[in-house]
């Protein structure tokens, strides 16, 4: 686990690749990146925070590399307004609060979901 901004980000790599590790460390230490999170955490953030938003998406999805880019981006903007971007790779998760297709965006207000209806190949048209 790294903790950023009291968010833990869960490494998913292989434990006994020392240099996928340190590789994994030095970039959630230097870069901007959007945590990883479980079911569980999830629960804690909504009881923390009156809005989070949380990108579900399913690992093996083509173009996910330039879609994490461009969430980079808004990660910044949602930042300065003190709400937290996570990612979830759940797709049963992203079900249960009523998404259909992968990858998808689910806003909690005050722990309400909310679902992004745009397009996620293309979120700068919206």
């Amino acid at each position: 686990l790294f903790f950023d901004k009291m968010i833990p980000n869960i490494y998913s790599g292989d434990i006994l690749n020392n240099q996928e590790i340190l590789t994994w460390m030095t970039e959630q230490a230097e870069g901007s990146h959007i945590e990883q999170i479980s079911s569980k955490i999830l629960e804690k953030l909504k009881k923390k925070y009156d809005d989070v938003t949380v990108v579900f998406y399913d690992k093996e999805e083509e173009g996910r590399r330039g879609l994490i880019q461009d969430l980079e981006e808004i990660d910044h903007i949602l930042e300065k307004e003190g709400i937290p971007l996570v990612m979830m790779q759940n797709r049963e998760e992203g079900t249960k609060w009523g998404l259909q297709n992968f990858p998808g965006i689910v806003h909690f207000q005050y722990k309400e979901p909310y679902l992004y209806q745009g397009d996620m190949w293309d979120i700068r048209k919206d």
